[in-house]
């Protein structure tokens, strides 16, 4: 055990009744370690309400690991032997426990302690044998169904209870070679046991394998989905632009057509007020031309001398030209002028009148507005009957 153990009884086995930790001890533990193997001295304690076989570097001290009894297959002793020379410090008293992962070989210093252990862990494994029993290791989770899958292991208890049978090429005559006969099984055994741990530890890779594949296909149809929903949204909102903008263009062009409309309407009132202008400047030059006229004629009527009859006999009150209802008309304007007409001409000499003073005012409006004046003579005779008999 080196110089570090070396005041160490490791004869000592504990009992420990009532205790979380039912048993505790030293013992050996082989290892492997670089290229060989080795044994090497742990201070071991049992965990039965976790079935966690703890193992510490000094007494009492911190758990370093532990071994997980997970469905403990077998528990038994190994034949004592004598210590070699190579490693005078080994124990001489084996024994063994088989899991459901791999076996283990320990080595105690006396016979009593190694019994003790197996008596302990072999009483241990009656009380939950038929029971599901399941402990979650502290550094890795279990699934449900691997404890549930106990047929593969029953391998390691066949090859254990093979031991004590006979093997054709392995002779019974002595111990040394049942010694041999056991340490070939163990070893087989134990090869068996880690090939099959490798199998186990690359189904449990390919099933998480799997999960992530699902996983992943499942994250894949939602990121599709969402994808489907996106483009629907996209081409129900380009759908929506699309007729807002057609009802855009639509109401451009029924603005358009209104303001063609309505420049149409504005040419229209723009020729009728230059036609309305034309037509009040002709209008404001025929009123100019007629007052010119009647100022014309009102004047050459003011200045017309009145004729002189012999058989007309007139006092000279009565003159036209010295009668008050003569200068009344002349005052009177159109009125006057119209009554000095009637007054002066005959009805024949009127109507004539009339008409070339027509087609004076036509000759005059068709021209460049140039004002046409005409001579007119009085007659040379006019007859005045005073009183009933008329004229």
């Amino acid at each position: 055990a080196g110089s570090v153990h070396a005041h160490v009884d490791f004869s000592r086995f504990q009992a420990l009744p009532g205790a979380s930790h039912s048993i505790c001890g030293w013992l050996q533990k082989k290892t492997s370690e670089g290229k060989g193997e080795g044994w090497r001295m742990f201070w071991f304690m049992f965990d039965e309400k976790r079935g966690k076989l703890h193992f510490c570097l000094k007494e009492n001290g911190s758990s370093i690991g532990f071994i997980g009894l997970h469905l403990l297959t077998a528990v038994g002793l190994a034949l004592p032997h004598t210590r070699k020379k190579r490693n005078p410090q080994r124990f001489g008293h084996e024994f063994h426990i088989i899991t459901k992962h791999r076996p283990y070989y320990f080595a105690a210093e006396t016979s009593k302690s190694a019994k003790g252990w197996v008596e302990e862990l072999t009483r241990w494994r009656k009380r939950n044998e038929g029971k599901i029993t399941r402990f979650i290791r502290d550094d890795e989770n279990v699934n449900n169904d691997q404890t549930k899958q106990t047929s593969e292991y029953q391998l390691a208890s066949v090859l254990t209870t093979a031991m004590t049978r006979e093997i054709p090429s392995i002779k019974r005559s002595s111990v040394l070679s049942l010694n041999s006969k056991q340490l070939f099984v163990e070893d087989y055994c134990h090869h068996l046991v880690q090939a099959y741990q490798q199998i186990r530890q690359q189904d449990e890779q390919f099933r998480e394998a799997l999960v992530s594949i699902f996983s992943l296909r499942k994250q894949v149809n939602v990121l599709a989905m969402k994808l489907r929903e996106t483009q629907k949204s996209r081409q129900e909102f380009e759908g929506e632009v699309i007729q807002e903008l057609k009802r855009s263009r639509e109401d451009l062009l029924s603005t358009r057509n209104r303001l063609a409309h309505t420049k149409q309407i504005l040419g229209v009132t723009y020729r009728s007020l230059e036609s309305v202008t034309e037509n009040e400047t002709r209008l404001q030059n025929s009123y100019n031309l007629a007052k010119r006229r009647i100022l014309s004629l009102e004047h050459r009527l003011s200045t017309l001398p009145l004729p002189s009859s012999p058989t007309l006999n007139m006092p000279s009150s009565a003159t036209p030209s010295s009668s008050p209802a003569i200068v009344d008309m002349v005052g009177r304007g159109k009125e006057g002028e119209k009554e000095r007409e009637e007054l002066y001409f005959p009805a024949s000499l009127q109507s004539k009148k009339r008409v070339e003073g027509g087609r004076e005012e036509k000759g005059e409006e068709g021209g460049d507005g140039d004002v046409l004046e005409t001579t007119e003579e009085a007659p040379p005779n006019i007859v005045v009957v005073s009183g009933e008999g008329g004229r």
